[in-house]
């Protein structure tokens, strides 16, 4: 049991928020709500679930935990003095997903420049999260983050050109969205809820 809410309590803390304005949003609004969109919405904040928990992205009890409250030896703002290597490689692989979900769920946003702005501007408040914590605030990570998301929408893009889901005309959007800024509203939570409900500490105590 203890396992059970020590491995939920991370995902607890960024779905809780969005869930809680999800339903406002369904109650609030005048059109349908597709189960699929719903469905789909919930493997979107798992992931990012997930890539919070990989990249270990601080929190406000973090805070002055690890002595002076922002260290300079652990920003890195020269990027690939060092070459590229592994660890750079799999972070791009990492937003794969993002830049593939977005515009795969959310048709109004399908748009390479935004998919990819957006996909940096995940990646840096992540990083900037990382300032309170013991983990390297790297502009390496917000630019192979980045590349990574260019790369998934790639990838969605040629899967929809092969199934001509991109030719098919866009009916009934407003029922597929359930605001017109969805994602980014999801994402704003997600970060705040991350940033100010999970604490590690508590993980400790409950072993």
């Amino acid at each position: 049991m203890i396992y059970f809410l020590s491995t939920a309590y991370p995902y607890v803390c960024v779905l809780v928020p969005c869930m809680l304005c999800q339903i406002y949003m369904v109650k609030k609004g005048r059109h349908g709500v597709r189960p699929a969109h719903l469905i789909w919405t919930y493997i979107f904040l798992i992931y990012i679930s997930m890539v919070f928990s990989v990249t270990g992205s601080g929190s406000i009890w973090d805070f002055g935990a690890f002595g002076d409250l922002v260290r300079t030896d652990e920003i890195n703002l020269i990027p690939f003095a060092g070459g590229v290597g592994f660890g750079q490689v799999m972070n791009a692989f990492m937003f794969m997903p993002f830049g593939f979900l977005v515009p795969f769920i959310w048709t109004e946003r399908r748009s390479l420049l935004r998919v990819a702005a957006t996909g940096a501007c995940l990646s840096t408040a992540i990083e900037l999260c990382q300032l309170f914590n013991r983990r390297v605030t790297d502009v390496e990570d917000v630019i192979m983050n980045t590349l990574g998301t260019i790369a998934g929408f790639a990838v969605w893009a040629a899967l929809s050109r092969i199934t001509g889901e991109k030719n098919r005309e866009k009916q009934s959007t407003r029922t597929v969205a359930l605001a017109h800024n969805e994602m980014e509203i999801y994402l704003v939570l997600a970060l705040l809820g991350r940033f100010l409900l999970y604490n590690w500490r508590v993980l400790l105590q409950w072993y």
